[in-house]
């Protein structure tokens, strides 16, 4: 389990109070990665675990997935809206799960 970075400066005096706010700043980011990478996939499959630097293989492979589902779903909006409506929530679950999926990845990485 992977608890952030820890930077640690070797000084004295007013340096200490520099070097506490790097280790928050630090610790602030590797927090917030979970959070944008699970917003990132719940949007574009594939984006979120590009941010948390898993799965890359496979995450490009979905964004493309995606834009082509969504070109798809689209052009069926009009003509069919039964199955529109039934693309459009089979797409909502999905990016749901990748959006879980990656914030469970990132949080214990």
């Amino acid at each position: 389990m992977k608890l952030g970075h820890l930077t640690i400066y070797a000084s004295t005096g007013s340096d200490y109070g520099v070097a506490m706010v790097e280790v928050k700043r630090q610790k602030e980011m590797t927090m917030n990665k979970p959070v944008l990478a699970a917003v990132a996939n719940f949007f574009f499959p594939g984006a979120g675990y590009l941010i948390a630097g898993v799965k890359r293989g496979l995450a490009v492979l979905w964004l493309v997935g995606v834009i082509g589902l969504t070109y798809v779903e689209f052009g069926i909006k009009t003509p069919e809206p039964t199955l529109y409506n039934i693309m459009f929530a089979s797409v909502l679950l999905m990016n749901l799960a990748f959006a879980i999926d990656v914030y469970r990845i990132a949080k214990e990485a």
